[in-house]
């Protein structure tokens, strides 16, 4: 979709973490909210000879990260969190990147947007949170990785559309100590960007994120707004 293809953009021709992150000497790298393999396959690209393990829960995005990922990396059709169990979440097949736990409840928030800053858009909000829900596992960071805590993780790579606190939460002390570099997608809602960066130097990296932004590609029109705004929060392990 165009959606799918802007993302690839920021991620191959702006090279988004590449600016944040080093792909050198990767030995494993780390993709938790993989989506349909953009990340990876850039992963791959930048550093060949490294092991890519890919995380994504919905169903229909796991048979095309399937597809893009190498014979030799390792993917988990699962949900990430702070505890292990199952969860409903909403895939919305018009605007895949916004997928996840109650992504449904958005969509009275982006209308409100468009309709305040009188955007035309390529389709409305009633069609791009068009909902499917899917029952999905769901287990933490450091279950999934249990049979591979003897290996560096070069890079952690986290974009799960608002669940990274419960994600961070999930990994224990043996998992956080073989990460060498973080790059999360945060939320900026009340002060959980302030919250992780205190967490990531108590874990021993030096953070730091970048200038909070609105999605560029809500359904291919700028959209502007605080209450919908992210940044990504990075650092190595000093």
């Amino acid at each position: 979709s165009g959606i799918n293809a802007e993302y690839g953009q920021k991620i191959y021709e702006e090279d988004e973490y590449g600016k944040l992150v080093s792909f050198e000497n990767c030995e494993y790298i780390l993709d938790v909210g993989a989506n349909i393999g953009v990340f990876a396959k850039y992963a791959a690209f930048k550093c060949p000879d490294s092991k890519i393990i890919s995380i994504e829960p919905m169903p229909p995005l796991f048979e095309c990260l399937q597809k893009n990922s190498r014979p030799s990396d390792i993917v988990h059709n699962v949900a990430v969190s702070d505890e292990t169990g199952e969860l409903e979440m909403d895939f919305l097949p018009n605007y895949t990147m916004l997928s996840g736990l109650k992504a449904k409840e958005n969509e009275n928030l982006y209308t409100e947007i468009v309709a305040k800053q009188k955007l035309v858009t390529k389709m409305g909000t009633e069609a791009a949170f068009k909902h499917e829900v899917f029952k999905v596992k769901v287990s933490t960071l450091s279950e999934i990785l249990k049979d591979h805590l003897d290996h560096r993780i070069s890079i952690l790579k986290i974009d799960v559309e608002g669940m990274e606190m419960k994600v961070i939460n999930g990994i224990n002390d043996k998992l956080w100590r073989l990460v060498d570099q973080v790059v999360i997608e945060v939320h900026c809602v009340e002060d959980r960007v302030n919250t992780l960066m205190s967490l990531l130097k108590n874990k021993g990296f030096a953070p730091s994120h970048t200038t909070p932004s609105t999605p560029s590609f809500f359904l291919l029109k700028e959209l502007s707004d605080e209450s919908v705004n992210t940044c990504i929060v990075y650092g190595r392990r000093i």
